[in-house]
């Protein structure tokens, strides 16, 4: 697998305040992250949304973030978690999603979309840094 396996649904393991690819500290103490309750529900959320068809049915074998924005591009997908960076919203920037997409369809627009926000209020996701090890979490009250 090529694409982010760090980054597969780190906005809904957000919901719960876990990073479960990576340890975490959990009362002073270094606890691995994918064995937290709070992963297993995370989990069991993913899981009821692709026993439903919500989340398709090839994203852990898809080879590529190519393939998986030509899955965007082509509306097989509606959803994609990616860096966020601008330049991926600019319709007038070569290669971008957004020009992408109206090269597909000249009426086609992308939207940047917020973390959703969790029953506890927590949001996040995972952002890498210079050090391999940092993870920025959210946590903000639900409005």
């Amino acid at each position: 697998m090529n694409h982010w396996w760090w980054a597969s649904f780190a906005d809904i393991f957000g919901v719960y305040g876990v990073v479960p690819y990576d340890w975490m500290e959990r009362d002073g103490t270094a606890v691995w992250a994918g064995t937290l309750p709070e992963t297993k529900e995370a989990l069991a959320l993913l899981n009821a949304w692709y026993q439903e068809g919500i989340i398709h049915k090839d994203f852990v074998t898809d080879k590529s973030r190519e393939t998986l924005h030509r899955k965007f591009y082509n509306g097989v997908i509606g959803y994609l978690y990616s860096q966020g960076k601008h330049r991926d919203f600019d319709p007038d920037a070569a290669g971008s999603l957004a020009a992408q997409l109206r090269g597909l369809n000249p009426d086609a627009t992308i939207t940047p979309g917020r973390f959703p926000i969790g029953p506890a209020g927590k949001r996040g996701g995972r952002v890498a840094t210079r050090s391999a090890s940092a993870v920025t979490w959210l946590s903000v009250p639900r409005s």
